[in-house]
């Protein structure tokens, strides 16, 4: 089933930074990307062998789609700093309870459904078929073999601080299974052993878009579905995702939004996009509507 819910959202936001070029490019960076593929290529090979001198990284990004790209990003950051192949487990993302309730049009939204694969082979990894041995995070394989042992982040568990109390982010370890829903990558990037290394920008946000340049290209579906939708918008508009859980029937909070949002609907002939999930979805008709009516 294709994601509809999430495809407009995806592609207007990845936009910019897949056309990314900017004069603020790290070329340490950007070297270390373009290494990249033939050094994940290699390790994936020593895992299909049995080798147990592979580096990887077994990420698993859950929640939402802003936190499971936070988590992606940090994870790629992670993995170049500590010369790790990726893995990403991208558990199904299913519509939540109160959709299901209010049943609110909502569908399962899978990696290849919103990403185009970058250059390495980066969704590998799978559940083992042995049952019988389900160890928790280690339970997964790559390919056809199983991986084990290693260093365990979970980052409900676990906060940022943790990490950098077992030594920092460049002693993890050459096996890490981590699970995240935010991210790690201001602590990449400022972690004093990295630095030292020149890999990464000073500026946090530099490092973020090229990274996000690479990693989250939007699928062709999501990009023919964003233009064919700002097309018929005139070729520009406004996009809102909604995060606030409030009653669809507060006139007063629907009117602060839309007097913030004046100054670029004055300028966006398209007009509005607004995404929401389904604690909000009611909240997201009303403010439509009373958007037509202005």
């Amino acid at each position: 089933m294709k994601p509809t819910s999430l495809l407009p959202l995806l592609a207007l936001a990845a936009a910019n930074a897949f056309n990314y070029k900017g004069d603020d490019a790290w070329p340490a960076l950007q070297k270390a990307i373009a290494d990249y593929p033939k050094f994940h290529a290699s390790e994936l090979e020593k895992i299909k062998k049995g080798d147990t001198s592979a580096r990887f990284l077994i990420l698993t990004a859950y929640h939402g789609l802003g936190n499971r790209e936070r988590s992606m990003m940090s994870g790629f950051a992670f993995a170049l700093a500590n010369r790790l192949a990726l893995f990403i487990d991208f558990p199904t993302a299913e519509c939540d309870a109160l959709a299901d309730r209010k049943h609110v049009a909502c569908n399962p939204a899978e990696l290849h459904n919103m990403y185009k694969e970058p250059p390495f082979h980066w969704t590998a990894v799978s559940k083992c078929r042995d049952r019988s041995k389900i160890n928790g995070m280690h339970d997964v394989c790559i390919g056809k073999t199983r991986v084990r042992g290693g260093n365990v982040i979970n980052l409900q568990d676990d906060t940022e601080e943790e990490v950098i109390r077992r030594g920092g982010v460049h002693k993890i370890g050459p096996r890490v299974f981590m699970k995240s829903d935010h991210t790690l990558l201001k602590y990449v990037v400022c972690d004093n052993g990295i630095r030292k290394t020149r890999l990464f920008p000073p500026d946090f946000f530099a490092a973020q878009r090229q990274i996000e340049a690479f990693l989250l290209r939007p699928s062709k579906d999501v990009r023919e579905r964003a233009d064919t939708a700002l097309k018929a918008a005139g070729g520009c508009a406004v996009g809102l995702h909604l995060r606030d859980h409030v009653r669809a029937d507060n006139h007063e909070r629907v009117d602060i939004i839309l007097d913030d949002l004046e100054p670029a609907l004055a300028a966006a002939p398209g007009g509005l996009f607004v995404l929401g999930d389904g604690n909000n979805i009611y909240l997201k008709k009303y403010l439509i509507k009373h958007a037509q009516k202005r």
